[in-house]
């Protein structure tokens, strides 16, 4: 790897801390998808006052009712079982350091072979930053040679409705020194452990909540000869989508529970998002960002009755964590360097 000033790498990570990102710049990529309206979430209204009405003229009470139906909630929240899955995620054996000592003596066997005009390959194995928006979801983080490690959560509970963005992202920088222009196929492996919870509890006689998390794992690259810096081409394999995904569209209607009311999603995976084919100018410098994301969404519709929507993700070690002990971990990024024969 080339060097870098210290004062550049400085310039970098300060800049780093200071763009946090938004679902607009996501959806702008292509990546997100915005929710789609649910009927039972929006009902027409004057169908609405039309119920109240007819039941009005009952003589039914409609505050009682809806006391009632509360009570019977609370009762079922008092019986309901917690997450299934701490004891379950517990059992799985991780062969991740295993299979990435074997690529990485691979691939260091690899880079010993050096061709005039051919193929190198580069590992960058340490990231200059570990970092997460907002800052206070990153609970620990390590850098060290191919073990570099996050631990990261969000526990959402109540409030208005939200649609929020969370990241965390290990940051690696490379120059090209080759003396000219290179062509580069980049890879990197994530490995991720621990999941993701929503809970809609809804409590009363016409109420509704729709949520979820939607997750990813991303590999991004700033073109930094660039002012301002800019990114490739975008390619689908850069974005692994769904990896820890909940969703949870459920309510009361007229009494009736509608919708199952809660949604987990443990995962122990190894991810491998990918880009090919980046053209790198001499002396060109480019920051590789390899993020988990998530995408917090919540909803409510409240006529009679109210909703509490709780989301999580959790990959780090509290005791109180749903899904046991869970970090994400990014060993390195690969570099393929395609070193093309200068046309004089």
């Amino acid at each position: 790897m080339a060097k870098i000033s210290a004062s550049e790498t400085k310039r970098i990570i300060a800049e780093i801390k200071r763009r946090p990102p938004s679902p607009a710049d996501l959806v702008r990529r292509g990546v997100l998808k915005r929710p789609t309206v649910t009927a039972t979430r929006h009902v027409d209204e004057r169908v609405i006052k039309e119920v109240i009405r007819a039941f009005e003229k009952t003589g039914i009470d409609l505050k009682k009712i809806n006391e009632l139906a509360k009570l019977s909630q609370r009762e079922k929240d008092r019986l309901k079982k917690q997450p299934p899955v701490k004891k379950a995620l517990t059992s799985i054996k991780d062969p991740f350091r295993r299979g990435i000592e074997e690529r990485l003596k691979t691939l260091k066997l690899l880079s010993t072979v050096h061709y005039p005009h051919g193929t190198d390959h580069v590992i960058l194995d340490t990231p200059i930053l570990i970092w997460s928006f907002p800052p206070s979801i990153l609970d620990d983080a390590k850098i060290e040679p191919s073990k570099s490690i996050a631990k990261c959560h969000a526990w959402l509970e109540g409030g208005d409705d939200y649609d929020t963005l969370y990241q965390t992202t290990f940051y690696f920088l490379w120059q090209n020194n080759y003396g000219q222009e290179v062509i580069i196929n980049a890879e990197t492996f994530v490995n991720v452990k621990g999941g993701c919870f929503t809970d809609v509890n809804r409590r009363g006689f016409y109420v509704n909540g729709y949520a979820y998390v939607d997750t990813y794992v991303a590999l991004e690259i700033l073109e930094l000869w660039n002012n301002p810096e800019t990114s490739p081409l975008r390619e689908d394999s850069q974005y692994i989508v769904g990896f820890a995904n909940t969703f949870v569209d459920s309510g009361v209607l007229l009494g009736v529970p509608i919708g199952e009311p809660q949604s987990f999603a443990p995962v122990s995976q190894t991810l491998n998002p990918a880009y090919s084919n980046l053209l790198v100018p001499r002396n060109g410098s480019l920051l590789f960002q390899v993020s988990a994301i998530f995408e917090t969404y919540a909803r409510k519709f409240e006529v009679v009755g109210d909703v509490v929507i709780t989301n999580t993700f959790q990959f780090y070690d509290d005791n109180i964590a749903y899904f046991g002990p869970g970090f994400i971990q990014c060993p390195f990024v690969h570099l393929e360097v395609i070193v093309p024969p200068v046309i004089t």
